[in-house]
């Protein structure tokens, strides 16, 4: 399923006449000289609008097409969706989608941001994290884990569209990964975590970081126990209406710290016992009463009879996303040392109160 890449240098003319002629090609879109202009811009940006553009770009381009262009750049073949491109190449490419986030990250933070592994465990709000990641240009490899297929009523949260109801979220989600970033290096685990892969996610390649946005109460604990042996951090995301609760557990600087920062007492050792695990009770107590607003108490409490699922909104669960690479890149890059629970409600920020 993933796109089919003929690399600069590694092919011949004959091979992309080969690629067009074994698959279906719906559009065929060349952007190479285009990029190159834009690539021609941020490295000399000093010379645009001066008499000496011209110059520079006619040499410039001259030594990336010759001598025959066909042969230069990457052509990408993306199976979904019948398109073909022919672009610059990987190191091209992430230079330029990255140029924007100049100074802000730096190139030696970028390259290192690039490199790491992270995991995502539930693709409904993880899968707004995982392409958030990939614009940011942070994870080339992700380790994905979902089991479950995408609904017209997880629209309203889920980055994904119409036309892939029925289809399993993990591939919307991987399709949007790879249309961001070919090159990404993915990990797809389509049975969602369990007994009998929760290892072989933790294997090779090992996770830096995991992000767990699950309902699945017992798995949520089983993976912290292997996190912590594994000294890997762990990120969760609780949406509740406009509040976002964010638990982050740095397994990594603290190997015996307490699972869940010990804010839930030995509510995981009952949720281990648990044969008849009750979601929406466990749901409660993780996130905390007081966190709750009455609207979201009621959804609660009218789950099965009125409602089939607690709700989420899609304005808390992008900001949840946005927050992801910010959180990454303090722990990665600023070597921070944040840990524990934080709780951004947005009601508060505009002085309102969250009903």
């Amino acid at each position: 399923m993933k796109p089919i890449i003929l690399r600069e240098y590694s092919y011949k003319e004959q091979d992309v006449i080969e690629l067009k002629k074994k698959n279906k090609i719906w559009l065929e879109k060349d952007i190479y000289k285009d990029q190159l202009r834009e690539l021609f811009q941020i490295t000399y940006p000093h010379v645009l609008h001066t008499i000496a553009y011209n110059q520079k770009w006619a040499y410039f381009i001259e030594c990336r097409i010759n001598p025959n262009i066909n042969e230069r750049g990457d052509w990408i073949y993306f199976p979904w969706s019948g398109i073909l491109l022919h672009a610059v190449n990987e190191k091209d490419y992430q230079k330029l989608r990255t140029n924007r986030n100049q100074y802000l990250i730096t190139q030696s933070e970028q390259r290192l941001l690039y490199q790491i592994v992270v995991g995502i465990v539930g693709l409904s709000v993880g899968s707004q994290i995982a392409v958030n990641l990939s614009k940011q240009g942070i994870g080339k490899k992700l380790k994905l884990a979902e089991f479950d297929v995408i609904e017209t009523t997880n629209l309203n949260r889920v980055h994904s569209s119409l036309i892939n109801i029925k289809n399993k979220k993990i591939e919307s989600t991987a399709k949007s990964v790879w249309e961001i970033n070919p090159y990404s290096e993915l990990y797809l685990f389509t049975a969602g975590l369990n007994d009998h892969n929760l290892n072989v996610f933790f294997g090779n390649p090992k996770p830096d970081m995991i992000f767990e946005v699950i309902d699945d109460f017992k798995m949520k604990v089983k993976l912290r126990l292997i996190a912590r042996k594994k000294c890997i951090p762990v990120v969760m995301f609780s949406n509740v209406g406009n509040t976002i609760i964010i638990d982050i557990e740095r397994f990594d600087l603290f190997p015996s710290l307490s699972l869940f920062n010990n804010l839930l007492g030995d509510l995981p050792q009952r949720i281990l016992k648990d044969k008849n695990i009750n979601a929406n009770t466990y749901a409660v107590q993780m996130v905390g009463k007081k966190f709750i607003s009455k609207r979201a108490s009621q959804s609660v409490k009218d789950i099965g009879k009125r409602l089939i699922g607690r709700p989420q909104i899609n304005g808390t669960v992008t900001i949840s996303s946005g927050l992801s690479s910010y959180i990454i890149k303090a722990i990665i890059c600023d070597k921070s040392r944040i840990n524990g629970r934080y709780v951004l409600n947005i009601g508060e920020v505009f002085n309102q109160s969250d009903i």
